[in-house]
Formats: structure tokens, sequence, C-alpha cells
């Protein structure tokens, strides 16, 4: 029996083949025992997802609320494994994941009660390795019928009670309440015109805008369904009435004083009016000063309305008066056509330039910019004449709109590189002219930066600082390009960032919270100016993140092995080379009792070769091993221990001491009768002997 303790040694996950191979004490070896598979599986299986239960009833079918309580629960995990499922953390059964991942579990033999839960799942492979638990799904069982909902108002509910559903508007929003979040149906004279949902608190509206009702009677009713897919009974009528007989649109036909060059064209410099006009006798007035309410008034039994607005003083600008009748049954007109008027007492305010397109740069305000055929844009009075001056040399005119914005399109000329400074200057419909605006100073610069360099990454770990080649996963890029340029930064041509140059041109991305995987990547910048210009990419930067440790190297063999066997590392060779295998082209440091004595470097098939023949080890035992580096300055575990011995002093002569038989007169003359004989003597402990006879070998036995 035999046993081979390998615990020291942590196997990788996956498929491995197990041989044995015996050497009797003679040193004759067997042939190699049958393959023993064996698999190695330390990965727990990825969690499982619970993703669906059936029926899901209610409005939303992935919401996991239900008015079904026998449910199946379905959802993914690591194929053919076996799946244990959880109601509020209690075992309920275990299933199987098909060869897809897809699993369920029926539960319909059970019936939940009432309330809220939470599914989990756990896998366990095939190897016995438990997942970690999933993700809560929850489920909500829900079975009781929803609240009777109430209908509670119209609007507008415009009649001369906000109550009693006489309403003069055709086009109806519907209100009430009801459970909460439930989805509500709202019909009209029994038949279905739609739905709507309640909010937390169990209000819901339904908007029936959309359709004109005829004048009549009707009768509203509703009926709630909860989230869970339960359906009340239908609510109580709610009569309502339609009456949409309209007053006719009333009039604006004049203000006082209306004292510009015509006394009927609305301008004027009178900013404290009367307003006065037409309407429906015996009618209510509503009068709006640019779509706003100013103020009520009546019309007499002759339809004649006035409005007394010389409380207010109008600022300068454009308005529009307008004015809506309500009739006693709360029909409302149409408002009436437009009345439109202009204040002006004073001379347009100053214009300003507010911005160029394209303003390309990094701000898109500052006004520097690679676009050299450009538009002016701006603010000043709203329908103002404005004339635009570009290092105070008129380049054109052009005119506000109604909201008092400009442009200045100047795309037909180009500019050359450089700073400027643009201005404008305003004059209204009255010919009062403005100040000159500030200056809004711009700057064209078309010219392309200096294409930037990649230089480095920390830590270059491996062999040379300068490879790209390193074992840190986390990394700061480093570079050149013109000074205070923005800089992109871009890995297997993806953007992952950008940084500033400082003013030596010297720029550093931290790319610190990111954790490469192993692989090779190629790095590349970008350099863009403060005009928004683009430089050409830099050159590639290659960089392989490595941080797979080399596999151990082994030292199986010393030159000169000179003992007895030239396998038993006893020798009287002091001046050693050192033979053994490790990962191809990895940098291998060699100890002797656990003192490096020098590096050497495995060839391209794995090859060790390290000459200590320079230096000469003293007599004695000693214990080789050895360490690899690779590229990327990751280090192996240390090699098994190679013992070895030094012994380069020679045995004493040994002692022929008898014969036998010696049968002579003596015991010790060496006189026998004896032709067959034997000899034997003394020499160095587990020495080998060579015994000759007349000077010929006989042969070779050894000491014990």
């Amino acid at each position: 029996a035999w046993s081979y303790d390998h615990t020291g040694t942590s196997l990788a996950d996956g498929d491995y083949i197990l041989t044995a191979q015996a050497t009797d004490l003679a040193g004759n070896s067997s042939i190699a025992s049958s393959n023993f598979p064996f698999t190695v599986d330390t990965s727990a299986p990825i969690a499982p997802i619970v993703t669906a239960i059936t029926e899901d009833t209610g409005s939303n079918t992935t919401d996991g609320i239900t008015a079904d309580n026998t449910l199946i629960f379905s959802g993914t995990a690591e194929p053919n494994s076996t799946i244990e499922v959880f109601v509020g953390g209690t075992s309920i059964g275990t299933t199987i994941t098909n060869g897809t991942g897809d699993w369920s579990f029926d539960h319909t033999g059970i019936t939940l009660a009432d309330g809220d839960y939470s599914i989990t799942a756990q896998a366990i492979d095939s190897s016995g390795n438990a997942s970690v638990i999933s993700a809560n799904f929850p489920i909500t069982i829900d079975t009781s019928v929803p609240n009777l909902p109430v209908i509670t108002a119209i609007s507008v509910d415009n009649g001369s009670s906000t109550t009693d559903g006489i309403t003069s508007d055709n086009t109806l929003v519907i209100s009430g309440t009801a459970e909460a979040n439930s989805t509500l149906e709202v019909f009209l004279d029994g038949t279905s015109i739609g739905t709507t949902t309640t909010d937390a608190s169990g209000d819901w509206s339904y908007d029936h805008t959309g359709t004109t009702l005829a004048d009549g009677d009707y009768i509203i009713t509703a009926q709630a369904t909860d989230i869970s897919g339960n359906a009340s009974t239908i609510a109580n009528d709610f009569p309502i009435t339609i009456d949409t007989t309209l007053p006719g649109a009333p009039v604006v036909t004049a203000i006082s004083d209306d004292n510009g060059s015509s006394s009927t064209d609305g301008i004027t410099s009178d900013n404290t009016l009367v307003i006065s006009g037409t309407a429906e006798a015996n009618s209510s007035l509503e009068v709006f000063l640019d779509g706003t309410s100013v103020g009520t008034t009546t019309t007499d039994a002759s339809g004649d309305w006035s409005l007394d607005y010389t409380g207010i003083t109008l600022i300068d600008g454009d308005y529009s008066i307008t004015a809506q009748a309500t009739d006693p049954s709360g029909n409302v007109s149409v408002l009436s056509p437009n009345f439109p008027i202009t204040i002006d007492t004073s001379a347009p305010t100053t214009p300003l330039v507010t911005s160029i397109s394209v303003d390309t740069g990094n701000n898109t305000s500052d006004g520097i910019t690679s676009d050299n055929t450009l538009i002016f844009s701006g603010t000043a009075e709203q329908n103002s004449s404005l004339e635009v001056f570009l290092d105070g040399t008129s380049v054109g005119t052009t005119t506000t709109d109604a909201s008092g914005d400009w442009s200045l399109d100047y795309t037909g000329i180009t500019l050359i590189d450089g700073d400027y400074s643009i201005t404008a200057q305003a004059t209204d419909p009255s010919g009062n002219v403005s100040v000159l605006s500030p200056n809004f100073p711009i700057t064209i610069d078309t010219s392309v930066p200096t294409t930037p360099v990649v230089t480095a990454i920390s830590d270059d770990t491996g062999n040379s600082t300068t490879d790209g080649i390193t074992s840190d996963q986390t990394l700061i890029i480093r570079g050149t390009s013109d000074a205070n340029t923005l800089v992109d930064i871009f890995l297997e041509g993806t953007k992952i960032g950008t940084t500033t140059s400082n003013s030596s041109g010297i720029w550093i991305f931290d790319y610190t919270g990111t954790s490469l995987a192993n692989g090779d990547y190629s790095i590349t910048a970008q350099a863009i100016d403060n005009a928004g210009n683009a430089s050409a990419f830099s050159t590639d930067y290659p960089i392989t993140i490595d941080i797979t440790a080399p596999s151990t190297p082994l030292i199986f063999k010393i030159t000169e092995d000179t003992g007895s066997s030239a396998t038993d590392e006893i020798t009287s060779d002091n001046t050693l080379i050192i033979t053994g295998a490790a990962e191809k082209n990895a940098n291998v440091m060699v100890f002797l009792d656990g003192v490096s004595i020098g590096f050497s470097t495995a060839n391209t098939v794995g090859q060790l070769i390290f000459d200590y023949t320079g230096t000469v080890i003293p007599d004695g035992s000693y214990i080789l091993t050895a360490r690899s580096m690779d590229a990327a300055g990751n280090l192996s575990a240390i090699s098994l221990d190679f013992p070895i011995t030094i012994d380069t002093v020679a045995p004493d002569a040994p002692i022929v001491t008898a014969i036998s038989d010696d049968n002579g007169s003596s015991a010790s003359d060496g006189i026998t009768s004896d032709n067959t004989l034997e000899f034997s003597g003394t020499a160095e402990a587990e020495s080998f002997v060579e015994v000759f006879l007349d000077g010929v070998s006989l042969g070779t036995v050894g000491t014990n």
C-alpha cells in the first residue's frame, strides 16, 4: 500500500489523469498504471434567478402581484444543477435545471394565504458546490375584491352649482375614489369609455376630453380592478347634464387714450388705460392682458362694457387684449379676437451679443472656436432692427423676433485666425436707437494641435520598466502633448477618460479605478485644444497585463554527479552546473541553502541551466531550490528541495585482514590448503572496495 501527500499543492479547477509507476529496490521499473481520471471543481455555480410566477394575474404580468394563490415558480441557473426553492426563507422543495439552465417548481398543491412573500433559490452543482442565494423575487398574493369605487366630480362643473353635475363643458375629466393603486374602468350610460388608475391615496381621474359629448343627460359608473386582477362591483350612478349653448364672442373695441399717429392702431404712449367693448347683454366679462386676467366687469342692457385699468402703469412693450363672456347659466363664450396694443415710451434696451455658432472649444460659451464661418446671435428689444459690428466695422443688419432674439448669418465670410470683438446696436420701430452693446470677444483658431505621445505606464513591473509588460492591473498612464490641452485617452480604441496636460505639456491619466483583466492592450491618445481642434491619434502604446504567477521550477540534476549512482546527488565535484526546468523564457533565481547564488534564464522550451563552476563549494550537505519570475514580475512558488552532498576527501586506505579458510598451523599466517577463498578486511564505512589479486582486479564490494 502507498499514499502520496499532495495536499501542499492546490490544484486548479479542471480535468486530470493520475498514473503511477513502481521501481523496486534493484532499480527495476514497472509499466505505468492505468489512467485514473478525476475532476477538480471548486467553483460555486452562479446565483440562480427567479424570473416568473404563473399565473401573474395583475395589471402587469411581471410585477409578481397576483390573485392566483396556487403557483408555479420558474427561473434560470447553471444547467443540470439542483435548485432548492425558498418561500420567506423556508425551503419548499427542490427541482432540476435542464440542459439550458431553465427550471420550474410546481407549488400548486399549496394554497398561499393573502400577503407578501419573498421567493429565493439556491443552486448546487454536480460537484456539490452551492451558489449564493438568489436575489429576492417579491410576490404579493391578493384574492380580496376591491372596495366599491365612487364617482365624486366632473370638471368643469361650471353651472350655478359646482356639485350638481350640470355643466357647459362637454369634454370632461371624471374623477373619484377607489382602492389605492387599482385600475378603474369608466362607463357612460353602461358603455365602457376607457380606463385609468388610482394613486397611492385611492384618488383617480379619467380624461374624456378627447370626446365631445352632445347636449343631454348621462349616467356615469365605474368598476375597480386591483393590481392582483380582482374586480369590484359597479359604482353607484353619477348623473350629469351637458349644456353647451354659448353666448356670442365679445369684442374689444378701443383703449383710451390711443394717442399715436392713428387713434385706432393701438400704439400709444399712455400706459394707464381704460379698455372698452361690446358683448351679450347682462353677461359677465373677464378681460385678459397677454392671456392673464386683469379684471372683470359686466355689460349693460345694450351690451356695452368698459374696464378701468388706469390703476396699473404698463411698462413699454407689445400686448394683446382679449375678453371672454359668461352667461348666467355658466356657458362661456369663445375669446374675443385679439386687440393688439403697443406701449412705447423709451429708447430700446441695449442689445446683447450672446453666442456664436459653432463655439467648438472645451467651453461652448468662451468664444474660442475652430469655426471660421460664423453665425452671430443675441437678444434685443423685440421687433427691432439690429446692426452688427466686427472690430467696429458694420458687417450687416438683421431684425429681432417677437421674443427679442436675433441672429446674423456671416458664414459667407471666412475669418482668418485671430482675436475679434463683436458689438451690436438696436433701433425700434419708432426710430429710437440703443447704446452700443458690450464687446463680445471671440478667438478664431483652426490650427491642429501636435499629436500626443503615450510614454509610460506605472507600475511597469517586469524585467524591464519600459516594455509595457506588467502585473499591475490598475494603471496610471503618462504622456506628452501641447501644453494646457485636453487629452482623450483610449484603450483598444474605446475612450476611457480625459485629462489635461500641464504648462510643460506633460499629462497623467489615473486609471487605477479600473482593474484590467489579463491580456494585451493598445493605448492611444488624442489632444483637443481650447478651440476644439483635434490632433491625430498617437502611435499605439502596447501593454500586456499578466498577473498569473509562473509555474514552479524544478531542479533535477547536477553535473558531475560522481558517486556510485549518477542520480543520488552525492559528488566529489565541487564546481557544479545545475540543471532543471521552468516556464519558458522565465528568469530563474537559484538558491543554495536558501541563499541566492545567481540567476539564469529558461530557454524557449523551458530548459534551465545554471553554471556555478566559478564557485568552489566546500564539502558538506546542501539544499538547492529555485524560483521563477516572468516578464511581468510575477513570482512562482519555491521549487521542491533538491538535496546534494559535496565530498572531495579521499577515504583511508583499506586493510586486508583475513582469508577463509586459513586452515594452516596459524589462522592468521595466510597459509591455507583452501583454494576457494573469501577475502575480508576493513575500509571507510559505506564505501566501495575494489579487490586485486596479483594486481589484477577481482571485483568490487561495499562496506557496511
